[in-house]
């Protein structure tokens, strides 16, 4: 599927550049940092989130309850 958007000149002249030294496409370039930047977000929400749970104290002693007896189960079955 083709899609069209616009972007600013120098993120153009920038991919040009990349395209001139790499040899792979713009399009494969902006689909790699698109897809960094989509990974860097998921990996800033669960490190938010984790620091949320770690700020509330209750929250923080049921998630490592939870994390004992999950590990507790998992090494469990590892000698059956």
């Amino acid at each position: 599927m083709r899609a069209s958007i616009r972007i600013r000149t120098e993120t153009h002249t920038t991919l040009r550049e990349l395209k001139a030294t790499t040899g792979i496409s713009m399009q494969a370039i902006l689909a790699e940092a698109v897809d960094k930047y989509r990974r860097q977000e998921m990996l800033t929400r669960l490190n938010d989130a984790y620091a949320a749970r770690q700020a509330d104290p209750a929250a923080w002693d049921d998630w490592q309850a939870e994390r004992t007896e999950w590990d507790y189960w998992a090494s469990s079955t590892k000698s059956a």
